[in-house]
């Protein structure tokens, strides 16, 4: 199982952009549920591919460890924690446009001229 991991994990570091997102994994643990993340790593048109990954945390060695190749650009929303994937190394990260949207909505919420409220 593993070998197939590795070559597909291979075919998506091939692409010139790979896409990152993650997800709470519940996990149970002795007494309780843990959170854990699963990421997803997908390849572009020429390299069709996701691959799954599991981490206990959202600390960025896994990903860290999956990218360790790759320098093309990094497809990824707003959190933090992508900026010490990229860190001193060839990849360029770029912003998710649908994670933006909302963002720049926001005010519109909270000021009430925005609102069109007096």
């Amino acid at each position: 199982m593993r070998c197939g991991f590795d070559r597909l994990a291979e075919r998506v570091r091939q692409s010139h952009v790979v896409a990152i997102d993650d997800t709470i994994m519940p996990m149970l643990s002795v007494g309780k549920t843990k959170s854990t993340r699963m990421w997803v790593y997908v390849g572009d048109e020429a390299n069709p591919y996701k691959v799954f990954d599991f981490t206990l945390n959202r600390g960025r060695d896994g990903r860290k460890y999956f990218l360790r190749d790759y320098q093309q650009v990094l497809l990824a929303d707003g959190y933090g924690g992508y900026d010490g994937v990229v860190a001193g190394n060839q990849i360029t990260r770029a912003g998710c446009w649908a994670h933006t949207g909302g963002r720049s909505l926001m005010p519109r919420r909270w000021h009430p001229r925005l609102q069109g409220k007096p």
